[in-house]
């Protein structure tokens, strides 16, 4: 009888230890949820306050402005006296202002996601 009973107990305690295992693997994949919609908010938020930022990048010939979300929002032509260096500014000065808004945007999403992501390789 002794013996029995002690076979219930370990299946009690079998069971009730899956149970909490299950509530705990529950509560971390719930907890990950929770994690991963605070990190879509917080880009989110990133991604508007970027919009409010500008880049900019001129030369002699052009001044290009772009958000920092890598959207060009306004060309002006300083100088057209030579087409085809205007041509070749234009492209360096878009180039260059893409570049910083690209900089930009990475420095700002990972202070959104600083401590809220795991240490990854080539994330930081």
């Amino acid at each position: 009888m002794c013996f029995v009973l002690n076979l219930c107990e370990l299946c009690v305690k079998r069971y009730f230890f899956s149970l909490n295992f299950k509530q705990n693997t529950a509560m971390g994949f719930l907890d990950q949820m929770k994690q991963l919609m605070e990190i879509k908010q917080k880009m989110e938020e990133t991604k508007k306050r970027l919009d409010a930022i500008d880049v900019v990048a001129e030369n002699e010939y052009v001044k290009v402005t772009a958000s920092g979300n890598r959207k060009i929002k306004d060309i002006s032509i300083l100088k057209t006296d030579d087409k085809a260096i205007l041509e070749g500014q234009l492209q360096s000065a878009i180039n260059e202002a893409l570049e910083k808004a690209d900089t930009l945007m990475q420095s700002e999403m990972l202070g959104a996601t600083k401590g809220m992501l795991p240490d990854m390789p080539g994330l930081g």
